[in-house]
């Protein structure tokens, strides 16, 4: 084949290719236009090492619906949470979770200072609690991504980070769980 021909072949495929995997992303949005528009100014904001854009431009969203604990972290100036969190869960129905500690932040990018104004306890335990309801909904099928960590043990106990954006149209996630080897059971995991 006219290497000129396979030049241009090869050119139109990745076009198409990336037209389909832009599409892709795109439809997986579930955004109002104007919140996907707000989307895409975060993501040319951030930098390119970012987390948080390489998670929205993996398609990756928010729900669309804000939530009070985001009201009342807008108020202190607080962007984004990041909570330590310990768990101990006896299979398959107990699941304890301890927030230990939460780091507010003023932006979305990771580079930022930490805020270091008083928090009041309130807006702490409305994200507690925020942490909790999302680490409890999602937290099995976290485990099952790492299940070869966990083997058939009844107790697994372990801590993992989860970070929280104070905007409906970004996404939560968890850090990969660190999970105790089961040599030496910590004082605070349960048996």
């Amino acid at each position: 084949m006219n290497p000129f021909l396979r030049t241009i072949s090869i050119v139109i495929s990745v076009t198409v290719l990336g037209l389909i995997h832009q599409t892709e992303v795109i439809c997986q949005s579930s955004l109002a236009p104007e919140q996907e528009r707000h989307v895409q100014m975060i993501i040319a904001d951030l930098d390119s090492t970012s987390d948080i854009r390489r998670r929205l431009v993996s398609g990756e969203r928010g729900t669309g619906a804000k939530e009070k604990w985001m009201t009342e972290m807008e108020k202190i100036g607080a962007k984004r949470v990041v909570a330590y969190a310990r768990f101990n869960w006896k299979r398959p129905d107990f699941l304890e979770i301890d927030v230990t500690d939460l780091a507010y932040f003023s932006s979305f990018k990771q580079q930022e200072a930490k805020l270091t104004c008083k928090i009041r306890e309130n807006v702490n335990q409305m994200v507690k609690d925020a942490v909790i309801r999302k680490v409890k909904a999602g937290f099995e099928n976290l485990l099952k991504q790492y299940f070869e960590l966990v083997g058939s043990r009844k107790t697994v106990c372990g801590s993992l980070n989860i970070y929280l954006l104070a905007d409906e149209t970004l996404p939560s996630y968890t850090s990969i769980p660190i999970i105790e080897d089961g040599r030496e059971i910590p004082k605070w995991c349960k048996k």
